[in-house]
């Protein structure tokens, strides 16, 4: 089993420094969340150990502070520095007998610390920071938060007690576990819902030090288009036939009968077989349902990307994560890579809502051309192409009417603006999407952000108010600077 938090390590065996307090403090803000994570640790050996601290996150978060402390005493925080030259000048610090921290990235979803010298009897404190979004629930419509949250508020992972609108404050409320438990053995999850949480907005935040604005778009679209005869395939952690009564029967009393108990997860060789063997006269999309955790994400994806190149438009994957033990790293490495989008439910929870929602829109086309109007401003460098129109009336992204209907396209491209991500991935009715825009310092946003995009039925175009109140801080900045990184990962 893989331990997480403070470990050391004897004889190729590892053993957990004892935690003795933990507190998490979180700041939300629209969709994202600034936590900070507060862990109290004692070495109760009789010797000096030599720690490694590992700490799981979201893949998609960003850690953005990370402090250590010694006996209330001595106090280390971060300094960047190029990975080699860092680990170089930890060796040396360890060699002469000092305290020193590595932090470093093992894997997308697990950050760990190289801890120095610990004497024995020594007290450590580990604070780390992290920006995140907060995930999108589709069954409930409203959003998810692996540690705390803020309206409507229930967890299908705990038993809680809620007070809301603690002082009179609508925007406090307090959260208390019902059970006497001393330490979480799975992820604390709440979902809340709030007013308006699917309605396009539009905000800018103004970073004092890098004197830079970055914007963050987010909306849970609403629209209509005529659906396309579609091939599904569901790959369930480890043929396909003409839909019929027979067939339908076939595959209903297989999946009654399917068990779980099948060993380690293997998913890279029924995804080449899916691939393979998928129809080529018809879009064919992929439903990918795991609870488990995988050794070879990185060549998964690569594959997914390369059968993506040879079917061009027609192939998609969506992916379920399922359980308290899902890799978040491969849900959502699947989802980027296979152009769908992702959905997670734990053990208490039922997924056939949401693998309806799915269901709907993988018989749908995908929408193409996708562009995002950020600036008004006329920059250097800029390439504007534009394309011939076509006579089809515009689709909004964001309408009540679910009527399907009965192409102009424009293209900015310019290094002063970074959209992250680069690529704006496929947007699916009633699955939240969120991009954001970094502006070189003396850019201005435009007061209406405009997303457009080409669909089979015609084009399609929102407009988006800009906010009046700018944000100030880097919350948003660096949630915008990890989707870049993932985007060059």
């Amino acid at each position: 089993m893989q331990l997480y938090g403070l470990i050391f390590v004897i004889e190729d065996c590892s053993y957990p420094v004892p935690l003795q307090n933990v507190s998490v403090e979180a700041n939300i803000v629209d969709m994202i969340t600034e936590t900070t994570v507060c862990q109290t640790y004692k070495n109760v050996e009789q010797n000096t150990i030599e720690a490694i601290y590992k700490f799981l996150l979201h893949e998609a978060a960003a850690v953005c502070g990370f402090e250590a402390e010694i006996d209330g005493k001595r106090k280390v925080k971060e300094v960047v520095k190029e990975a080699k030259q860092a680990a170089k000048e930890y060796d040396e610090a360890i060699q002469q007998g000092h305290g020193a921290y590595l932090l470093e990235e093992q894997h997308p979803d697990i950050f760990q610390c190289s801890i120095g010298n610990i004497t024995a009897g020594q007290t450590v404190v580990i604070r780390i920071t992290y920006v995140t979004e907060l995930k999108h629930d589709a069954e409930t419509e409203s959003i998810r938060f692996n540690d705390f949250c803020y309206s409507s508020i229930e967890s299908p992972s705990h038993h809680i007690s809620i007070e809301l609108n603690i002082d009179g404050n609508p925007n406090v409320s307090k959260i208390t576990l019902a059970e006497q438990i001393t330490h979480l053995e799975k992820d604390l999850i709440l979902v809340v819902k709030s007013l308006g949480l699917d309605q396009p907005r539009a905000f800018v935040e103004y970073d004092p030090k890098m004197e830079t604005n970055c914007v963050m778009l987010t909306l849970v679209p609403k629209f209509a288009i005529n659906e396309i005869m579609s091939e599904l395939i569901f790959v369930i952690d480890r043929k396909s036939q003409p839909y019929s009564k027979i067939s339908f029967s076939k595959a209903l009393k297989h999946a009654q009968e399917m068990d779980a108990n099948y060993g380690g997860t293997e998913i890279y060789n029924p995804l080449k077989w899916t691939f393979e063997n998928s129809r080529n006269n018809m879009p064919t999309s992929i439903f990918l349902l795991t609870d488990g955790q995988v050794y070879n994400v990185d060549q998964i994806v690569e594959l997914i990307k390369s059968s993506e190149e040879k079917k061009k438009d027609n192939l998609r994957l969506f992916s379920i994560g399922i359980g308290d033990s899902v890799s978040y790293h491969l849900v959502e490495s699947v989802f980027r890579a296979g152009k769908g989008y992702t959905q997670f439910v734990t053990n208490n929870e039922r997924m056939d809502k949401k693998i309806l929602g799915m269901l709907k829109n993988a018989i749908k086309p995908p929408i193409k051309n996708y562009n995002i109007n950020w600036t008004n401003q006329i920059l250097e460098d800029t390439l504007l192409v534009v394309t011939n129109p076509v006579d089809k009336p515009t689709i909004s992204f964001f309408s009540d009417n679910s009527t399907p209907p009965p192409n102009t396209q424009t293209i900015f491209m310019d290094m002063k603006i970074q959209q992250a991500p680069f690529l704006i991935p496929p947007i699916y009715p009633g699955a939240r999407f969120i991009v954001y825009c970094i502006l070189e310092k003396g850019v201005e946003p435009c007061k209406e952000i405009i997303l457009s995009a080409i669909s089979q039925d015609g084009p399609m175009k929102l407009s988006i108010p800009l906010d009046s109140v700018a944000l100030q801080g880097s919350k948003i900045h660096t949630l915008a600077a990890r989707k870049l990184i993932q985007d060059l990962e």
